[in-house]
């Protein structure tokens, strides 16, 4: 089973009371936000946030939340591919993934969503952002339980790794590309220190 890794920062600035958000490859534009305010009311930047694989903490990683704070769920990430067709037979065939919905929603646009049954975040196959060119996703990471048998099945299954498995500080990961050369990531699950 796959699960998108997604994990929510926020913190306040106590400073001016305003709350930033935004996912871990945001944590530097979030910090230097923090420095850029504390830096027009003389008062001292807020600490960001833990790196989620080095704090102890798994899933939604916050500072001190603002009393007004609402829960927010990724639920679907757009993957740009140039054929909806060979995209979705790399997904389903390849990848494992079910397929969750394939209909069109507006005359000649078919919205294509992938994804393990019952879990929370899914991918859209998408030909329609100009500004998000086939090839230009790249990072996502899928956990799984167990790294090693799914690399093991997924290359069986002839989906293109850039190298074998290779051992990080939080865990065991091979990078992989989708045939328009969008990039993921395929993680063990974090190790949360003891």
């Amino acid at each position: 089973m796959f699960h998108v890794l997604v994990v929510e920062l926020s913190f306040e600035l106590d400073a001016i009371g305003v709350t930033a958000t935004g996912t871990i490859g945001a944590v530097g534009a979030i910090s230097s936000l923090a420095t850029a305010v504390a830096a027009r009311t003389d008062r001292p930047a807020p600490a960001p946030p833990p790196h989620p694989w080095t704090s102890g903490v798994r899933g939604r990683c916050t500072g001190r939340p603002a009393p007004e704070e609402v829960p927010v769920d990724v639920t679907v990430v757009s993957v740009p591919v140039t054929d909806q067709d060979a995209a979705l037979r790399f997904w389903t065939g390849q990848v494992g993934l079910a397929v969750l919905r394939d209909a069109e929603f507006a005359p000649g646009m078919r919205w294509v969503q992938v994804g393990t049954p019952g879990s929370g975040t899914s991918l859209t196959l998408v030909t329609w952002f100009d500004r998000m060119p086939p090839g230009s996703l790249q990072g996502l990471v899928f956990e799984v339980d167990d790294v090693d048998a799914e690399y093991a099945r997924m290359t069986g299954a002839g989906v293109p790794f850039e190298g074998p498995l290779t051992t990080e500080a939080w865990g065991r990961q091979a990078v992989f590309a989708d045939p328009d050369g969008n990039r993921f990531v395929l993680s063990s699950r974090a190790r949360v220190p003891a």
